[in-house]
């Protein structure tokens, strides 16, 4: 994956987002898989949105559709290869330690979730090409999955240490807690990249609000209008974590939502510091590389 210079190099602070949430020894599973399908995401969503040609991009959703059956002549170019083994390579790993936890093979959600992906990215990918506005109603119910927190979040429930059958992850509960937990998310970022995003030419709810409102609000009074669908979206995700009557989601489950959204509250707080980290800097290097203070 070094070889492939076009995308973000984040690997210290994917690992912190998932570090400083779930860091006892017994977490160890549930940190690999955090970070390796952060890092995958990184590097596909680089992919789609600066430097990847429609053939590419077509190339990797068709492989991720055909898995197992894919010959050395499917792929369009050595990156797509690369991109396509470190994650058929990955998802098999996880999928035989999820068999493990969980007594049954879970290796095609895990491709769903990714191909999933891949179509919400390819559907952004042509709105920003074709120059399109879609409804912000549009833009969200992709943007959430494009944000990519289905393989994150959701491949790593399988190794928080309870069982995740196939009634729980196919239930409404299910459902409701991943989008409210992405919509979260997604606009949190969306709020603080909406100036840089319009430079590049790409799509963001703040900018779209303001378009579909023919000039009659500011950039602010857009952004304000984000952060408060965010807060809907807050109370009702935290309604469904705090719920007992009636739930079939597993506490350690729910917290995990409920803690995805909180890190990456903290990433998008003040600035995106994903991109350009200033105060997440600070954080690495306390949690990581600075020797333990001892009273």
């Amino acid at each position: 994956m070094d070889q492939l210079q076009y995308a973000r190099q984040k690997l210290t602070y994917i690992y912190l987002t998932i570090a400083c949430i779930r860091f006892s020894p017994e977490m160890s599973d549930v940190r690999i898989s955090w970070t390796k399908n952060t890092f995958l995401v990184t590097m596909i969503d680089d992919l789609f949105d600066a430097d990847g040609s429609k053939e590419e991009l077509v190339n990797l959703i068709d492989l991720v559709k055909k898995w197992d059956c894919i010959s050395g002549g499917d792929y369009c170019s050595n990156r797509v290869e690369i991109i396509y083994t470190a994650l058929y390579e990955s998802m098999n790993q996880l999928g035989a330690i999820a068999f493990k936890r969980q007594g049954r093979n879970v290796t095609s959600h895990l491709v769903d979730l990714w191909s999933a992906l891949l179509k919400s990215e390819m559907q952004e990918y042509e709105w920003a090409r074709d120059k399109s506005t879609p409804t912000l109603n549009e833009y969200i119910q992709c943007a959430h999955i494009s944000f990519a927190l289905g393989p994150v979040v959701l491949i790593t429930l399988y190794f928080l240490g309870t069982k995740i059958s196939e009634e729980i992850i196919t239930s409404q509960e299910y459902n409701s807690l991943y989008k409210h937990m992405s919509i979260c998310c997604r606009l949190l970022n969306d709020n603080k990249t909406f100036q840089r995003e319009d430079e590049q030419g790409k799509l963001n709810s703040v900018l779209l609000y303001a378009i579909h409102e023919s000039g009659t609000v500011t950039e602010q009074e857009a952004s304000e209008e984000i952060s408060r669908i965010i807060d809907c979206n807050k109370r009702d995700l935290l309604k469904l974590v705090l719920q007992t009557t009636g739930s079939i989601i597993p506490k350690a489950c729910k917290d995990l939502f409920w803690d995805a959204y909180r890190v990456t509250h903290l990433f998008y707080k003040k600035n995106d510091e994903f991109t350009s980290p200033v105060e997440m800097l600070n954080f690495a290097n306390e949690l990581f590389f600075e020797p333990v203070k001892l009273l």
